[in-house]
Parts: structure tokens; C-alpha cells; sequence
């Protein structure tokens, strides 16, 4: 029991590092939003991520593990790859015309009632008061945060559809436990940068923004997305192993974490002062990962007889 204990916080803390890095990927997102478009920058940074990881496999020379990867989790690796595309852009266009705060209310918001409709239908999680408390808190916490009043509008609409991508998504990492990280991880951001690629195209997306006359500043965007790449490569080895080591119902609440870093950033960068709302909105979601966090697991039978 000891060792099952120090396994569940050790995904727990996985996913909360997660969500660290989740909380800052906000202010790159501007920053790229002013030389790429939409879909074109998740194409870009989600590229260069691949890229990354495809060098790290063939320095480590172990091109089997991707063929074990690629015969035994073929289309969970895939699922997992196409539906975090989607979400990533439908995120990107939620941080670009709405208020951060209504973005991430809408994101965690639908990730986890997804996540609790995932983890019970289909993994077997129990749904127990505690937990139940948890998600309540949570919900309430994020909505204290966005405030009382959110106007639907597309940015309002992709950030709850990126949500529900999310909750998905979750629900094909945790399918993942046991496979190779960085194989997995280099598949999702290559099959991610072709279709965020693809939709660019089929849009007729503007790939590159020119002002005028004036020379662009590409080095700043370039130099921005090289280090969210690499956030993005921490991002999929730790998102992987949290959710393989910890309940899926409630692992969402964990990623919400990230607004406690947002405000920061937007403070840093921005100038945009968290309220007090803000505040308590913040402590009661880490009031609710507290609560999962002391919960204790429940081994159920789908995730016993899940394929590692």
C-alpha cells in the first residue's frame, strides 16, 4: 500500500509540474500570435517538438521501441495525437479573443466533467465524496476566477470545446500507461503539427503576418517557440506519467493548478493585476487538489485489465 501511495503522489506531482508549465504557455501564445496565425503557430511550435524528440530517439538508438509503440497502441497513439491538435488550436483561439481567465474557466471546466464522465463509463474510477467535494470545489473555484459572467462568443465557444478535447485526451494518456514517453510524445506533436498545418491551409489562413512595409521581428517569435517547444516535450512526458499513476476523474482538478501561475505571468507581462476574486477563485482550486490528493486509490477493474 506504502508503495502504491508513493506512486499515486508521485503522478500527482507530475501533473501538477504540468500544470506549471501549462500556466506559463499563455504568454508565448501572444507572443507568436503577432508573426503566425492561429493554427499556423500550434503548427510551428508542435513541429519543432517533434523535432526534438525524433533526434532524442535516434541519439538513444532504440528504433524498436517506437515499432512496439506503433504495433501495440497504434490507435490510442493517433486518437491522442489528432484530438490534442484540435484542442491546441481551439485553445489558441480561446487565449487570443477572450479574457485568459475565461479561457481557462471554460478549458478546466469542460476537462472535467469530461474526465468524470471518462473515468467512470469507462476506466471504473468510483465516484466518492471526497472526490465529489473535490470537483465541486473545483468548479466553483475556477468560476469565482473567470467571474460571475462569461459572453459566449467564438472564443467562449472554442475554450469550452477545447475542454471537452482535453478531457479526452486525459482519457487516452492514462490508456498509455507503461508505453515509451518520448515515442508517444513525438507522435502526437508530428501528427499535430501536419493536421494544425492542414486546417491553416484549408482555411486559407494568413501563415505569416506582414505589416506593411516594415521589416518583420522574426528572431523574438523564433527564439519564443524553440522554448515552448521544449516546455511542450515536458509537458507530454509529465502529463503521461501523471495520468498513468493517478485517477482520471480527478487528475483534470491537478492541471487546473495553472491558474495560480497565469496570473502571475499575466502580472509579469502584461500588467494585469489579479483581484481579490482572483485570488479566492485560485485557493479554492488548490483547496479542491488537496482534497484528491488525500484521497485514497481504489484500484478499479478496467484499469487493472487496461493494456500498459
Amino acid at each position: 500500500m506504502t508503495k502504491g501511495l508513493d506512486v499515486r503522489l508521485r503522478g500527482a506531482l507530475s501533473l501538477l509540474a504540468a500544470a506549471a508549465l501549462y500556466g506559463s504557455f499563455g504568454v508565448p501564445i501572444r507572443i507568436l500570435g503577432t508573426l503566425f496565425g492561429d493554427s499556423t503557430q500550434v503548427a510551428v511550435r508542435f513541429f519543432i517538438a517533434a523535432m526534438f524528440l525524433g533526434g532524442f530517439i535516434l541519439w538513444r538508438g532504440d528504433r524498436a521501441v517506437v515499432r512496439r509503440v506503433l504495433s501495440e497502441h497504434h490507435w490510442r497513439v493517433f486518437s491522442l495525437a489528432g484530438m490534442f491538435s484540435v484542442e491546441a488550436i481551439f485553445f489558441t483561439i480561446a487565449v487570443i479573443r477572450t479574457p485568459l481567465a475565461n479561457t481557462i474557466f471554460l478549458l478546466y471546466a469542460g476537462g472535467i466533467i469530461t474526465s468524470l464522465i471518462i473515468g467512470t463509463l469507462v476506466w471504473g474510477e468510483p465516484m466518492t465524496l471526497l472526490k465529489a467535494a473535490a470537483i465541486i470545489t473545483a468548479l466553483v473555484g475556477l468560476g469565482v476566477y473567470a467571474g460571475s459572467f462569461v459572453v459566449f462568443g467564438v472564443g467562449a465557444w472554442a475554450g469550452l470545446a477545447a475542454g471537452v478535447c482535453e478531457g479526452i485526451v486525459n482519457g487516452l494518456r492514462k490508456s498509455l500507461k507503461g508505453a515509451d514517453r518520448s515515442t508517444v510524445s513525438m507522435i502526437q506533436y508530428g501528427v499535430g503539427a501536419f493536421v494544425a498545418l492542414l486546417i491553416a491551409l484549408l482555411t486559407a489562413e494568413r501563415l505569416i503576418h506582414v505589416e506593411g512595409d516594415k521589416p518583420m521581428n522574426i528572431i523574438g517569435p523564433l527564439l519564443v517557440a524553440l522554448a515552448f517547444a521544449i516546455g511542450l516535450v515536458c509537458v507530454g512526458y509529465l502529463s503521461l506519467y501523471g495520468f498513468g499513476h493517478f485517477d482520471l476523474n480527478v487528475g483534470t482538478i491537478l492541471l487546473s493548478t495553472e491558474i495560480g501561475f497565469a496570473p502571475l505571468l499575466g502580472l509579469l507581462f502584461y500588467g494585469e493585476v489579479p483581484g481579490l476574486v482572483v485570488a479566492i477563485g485560485g485557493l479554492l482550486v488548490f483547496a479542491a487538489v488537496t482534497l484528491t490528493v488525500l484521497e485514497r486509490p481504489t484500484p478499479s477493474v478496467a484499469a487493472e485489465t487496461s493494456v500498459g
